[in-house]
C-alpha cells in the first residue's frame, strides 16, 4: 500500500499530502498531517495493544516530517506542544464543522422516522457513541438508574453506536436496563435516520472522558437540542458555555443535571437556544477555507 501510494502521489506536481489519520505514508513533497486526539497516550487502557503500539511508534516520526501538524481543538493542540516539545508555530488547531442535514425539525418532521423506532418525538434521551470505556456510558447507565422509574419510563433513554471493546461490565448494565424497560439500544443507525433522530431528542446527554473535539455534540447543538457533557474537554472548550457541564464525572452530578433539564421545558429551551447559536459558528465552509489556506502556506 505504501509503495502503490508513495509511486502514485509523487507523480503529482505540486500537491500537498494530507494525511487525516495521524501516520503519514511516503512522500516527497510537502506534508499536512491531522492528531485528532492523544487518547492513547492519556487513556491506554481504553484501546487496543495493537492501536497503541501503531501509534507510539509511527506517530513521532510523522510529527518530525509534517511541515504542519492539525488538531481539531487547542487541548489537543496544546498536549501535542507539551508532550512531543512541537514549536507552537507548527500546529494549528481547526475546528470541525457540522453537516446541513443536522438542523431543528418539528415533530411532524420527525414522525414518519420515530414513529417507526417506537419513540415520540422530544419524549426521549439520546447518545450515539461507540460503546467502548472512554466515552463514560457506564456513568451515564449509573446515573439513569438514580432517576425516578416513571421519568424513565416517560422518556426513555435511546443509545445508537456500533459495539465497541473491552465493555462487557458496561454490555451487562445496558442488558438489565434494556429488559426494565427504560433503556433503547438501537445499534448502528444510517446517517438519515440519525440527523432525524437528533432532531426528536428531549436531551443529547454525552458524558465521554476524552474527545478530540466530540462532533456529536455539535451535532446536537445544531438540531436544536440541549446538550450535557463533560468539563474540561474539548466539548466544553468549543461549545463556550452552551452546554450544560458535569464537573465531577459522577453518576449522582449527571443523574441531577438529567432530571433537572427533563422536569423543565423552559431550561430545555434555554440550552437548546444557547447550543443552536454556538454551533452555527461552525460551518464545513470555515472549516475548508482554513485548511485550504494551510494548504498554500506550506507548498
Amino acid at each position: 500500500m505504501d509503495e502503490r501510494f508513495k509511486s502514485t502521489a509523487n507523480a503529482i506536481q505540486g500537491a500537498v499530502y494530507h494525511e487525516t489519520n495521524y501516520i503519514l505514508r511516503p512522500y516527497s513533497g510537502p506534508c499536512v498531517t491531522t492528531v485528532h486526539d492523544l487518547s492513547y497516550l492519556r487513556y491506554p487502557q481504553y484501546h487496543s495493544d495493537h492501536l497503541v503500539d501503531w501509534l507510539a511508534h509511527g506517530l513521532p516520526k510523522s510529527l518530525d516530517r509534517a511541515d504542519c501538524i492539525l488538531t481539531v481543538s487547542n487541548i489537543v493542540r496544546d498536549e501535542l506542544i507539551e508532550h512531543f516539545g512541537i514549536p507552537e508555530q507548527k500546529v494549528r488547531s481547526v475546528y470541525s464543522g457540522v453537516e446541513a442535514c443536522y438542523r431543528p425539525r418539528s415533530e411532524d418532521q420527525t414522525c414518519t422516522v420515530l414513529t417507526a423506532l417506537g419513540l415520540r418525538h422530544k419524549q426521549y434521551v439520546l447518545l450515539t457513541a461507540t460503546l467502548e470505556p472512554r466515552k463514560g456510558i457506564d456513568v451515564l447507565l449509573d446515573a439513569w438508574s438514580l432517576l425516578p422509574e416513571s421519568l424513565r419510563r416517560d422518556i426513555p433513554l435511546v443509545l445508537t453506536g456500533s459495539p465497541g471493546w473491552r465493555n462487557e461490565a458496561l454490555m451487562t448494565k445496558l442488558a438489565a436496563l434494556m429488559a426494565e424497560g427504560t433503556v433503547r439500544y438501537l445499534g448502528y443507525v444510517p446517517a438519515d435516520v440519525l440527523s432525524v433522530l437528533f432532531s426528536g431528542a428531549a436531551v443529547f446527554c454525552y458524558p465521554s472522558v476524552y474527545e478530540g473535539f466530540g462532533l456529536p455534540v455539535l451535532d446536537a447543538m445544531s438540531s436544536g437540542v440541549p446538550v450535557i457533557c463533560r468539563a474540561g474537554t474539548s466539548m466544553a472548550e468549543f461549545s463556550q458555555g452552551a452546554c450544560v457541564l458535569c464537573n465531577t464525572g459522577e453518576p449522582e452530578e449527571l443523574a441531577f443535571n438529567l432530571e433537572s433539564l427533563l422536569c423543565s421545558q423552559s431550561l430545555r429551551d434555554h440550552w437548546a437556544e444557547k447550543g443552536e447559536r454556538q454551533a452555527a459558528l461552525f460551518s464545513w465552509e470555515r472549516c475548508a477555507a482554513e485548511t485550504a489556506e494551510i494548504y498554500r502556506e506550506v507548498s
